[in-house]
């Protein structure tokens, strides 16, 4: 099967957040790439921000996979004022979501 690039998904999903200086939010249905998420927040991160995530794509807090990466775009969310739309490259996400994705 051919592989998808620059493709992406809206997805059900629950993400804990953790960024390098303590800061953490939860976030559900997130934009999920190949390799990584985009998250929408009211925390303000720097591109190049260490960051752990842990997700479920069954929305089930017990079954979270933690993985570990790094901020790598920071906008902000046109359609509402004071929240950010956040980035992260994850390593070890393409193989989370499989060879078909």
């Amino acid at each position: 099967m051919e592989r998808r690039e620059q493709y992406r998904m809206l997805v059900d999903a629950t993400a804990k957040v953790t960024f390098s200086d303590g800061a953490s939010f939860e976030a559900k249905g997130i934009d999920v790439s190949q390799n990584g998420v985009l998250l929408q927040t009211h925390l303000n991160p720097r591109v190049g921000d260490r960051v752990s995530v842990a997700l479920s794509l069954l929305g089930d807090e017990s079954d979270m996979m933690p993985m570990e990466g790094e901020v790598v775009r920071v906008e902000k969310d046109q359609s509402e004022p004071g929240k950010y739309l956040v980035g992260c490259w994850v390593t070890g996400f393409s193989d989370f979501l499989g060879d078909d994705f």
